[in-house]
């Protein structure tokens, strides 16, 4: 609306003005109006508000934001999940089985050097003749027994670890793709991108809610369970997922577990197919069948048990299929903050 312009007498001498505030109509703004003794307006200026009407931030209520997030953060999982399904694709389809993979590749698909040397130093401690070592990283550890006397069998199984069959070993996976190789691995974390993302977004509501002064409350709730699938994310995997399924069908055979018991129990001599249960299940099976043996190893009583994580960390195996941290959807209780309040909204 066009401004009114209202000649103002002059103040009387000696008049102490007064200040009176008026409340304007919606369309108009507020002013503050000075007058002189008699009433009489002299002055106005714009009122200044006590405080500035607050909308909602980005204007996006809260519990619209809180959906959208938790939309967010499922996403970024399934997108995780699908970054480590392509990442970890791999392995030998001519291999059906472990028997055909072998005893030592078995032990190093399960756990890696320190199982091979578990399971060779047991297949020697029992061997007649040195002869019999038919496998290199066998041939390896009959030496170093037998050129050192008075060596443990700990210690022998500590010096075999590093050894050049032993890596040998470890790179035939690689090159067979049962094993991701160390520039894979990194490679895998690139699906952090997608929950760090959501984690950024989580960031600058939070500090545009704070700055409009709005509960934020949910919404760090929120990013605490983006943080965690972050984490997850990081964790590298060290099997193909071909080589996970090779590894759990072994498992669930249970003649592996007691063909290897009864040989051990016997105190006989270990041929192939009783390592295997070893090389499959792990020390475990050498505590239950032959304590002294496996305490003369210096054997761990879960390397290469089930509990044993296929990647870096033991967070990491829960998650070896990237989706089993779904449960982060059940923060969608969030929505209780449909009033906007703790959403930053």
């Amino acid at each position: 609306m066009p401004a009114l312009t209202v000649p103002l007498p002059a103040l009387a001498q000696g008049a102490a003005p007064t200040t009176t505030t008026t409340a304007a109509p919606p369309t108009t703004k507020a002013v503050t109006v000075v007058t002189n003794e008699r009433g009489i307006a002299v002055a106005s200026t714009p009122a200044t508000p006590s405080a500035a009407v607050q909308g909602d931030t980005w204007g996006i209520p809260g519990s619209t934001f809180v959906w959208v997030y938790v939309g967010c953060i499922v996403g970024a999982m399934v997108l995780a999940a699908v970054a480590r399904r392509l990442l970890t694709a791999g392995g030998d389809r001519a291999v059906e089985n472990v028997n055909h993979l072998g005893v030592y590749e078995t032990a190093g698909l399960n756990a890696g050097p320190p199982l091979i040397a578990a399971t060779a130093v047991a297949r020697i401690q029992r061997l007649d003749n040195a002869g019999a070592a038919t496998h290199p990283v066998e041939r390896v550890a009959v030496d170093l027994w037998r050129s050192q006397p008075g060596v443990s069998l700990a210690q022998v199984q500590q010096q075999l670890e590093p050894s050049a069959e032993v890596a040998a070993v470890m790179q035939s996976l690689v090159d067979r793709g049962f094993l991701l190789s160390p520039a894979r691995r990194q490679l895998t974390r690139i699906r952090a991108v997608f929950p760090a993302a959501v984690l950024g977004l989580g960031i600058l509501r939070w500090q545009a809610g704070t700055a409009n002064g709005k509960p934020t409350g949910f919404l760090i709730g929120l990013m605490v369970v983006d943080g965690l699938v972050f984490l997850i994310t990081l964790v590298r995997p060290k099997r193909s997922r071909r080589g996970e399924r090779l590894l759990l069908e072994a498992r669930k055979a249970p003649a592996i577990r007691s063909m290897t018991q009864s040989a051990l129990a016997s105190h006989a001599p270990l041929d192939t197919a009783a390592l295997l249960g070893v090389a499959v299940f792990g020390t475990a099976v050498l505590w239950e069948a032959d304590a002294a043996l496996a305490g003369a190893m210096g054997a761990p009583r879960l390397l290469g048990s089930m509990a044993t994580p296929s990647s870096d960390s033991s967070s990491g195996s829960s998650c070896s299929g990237g989706s089993s941290c779904g449960g982060g959807s059940s923060c969608g209780g969030g929505s209780s903050c449909g009033g906007g309040g703790g959403c930053g909204g």
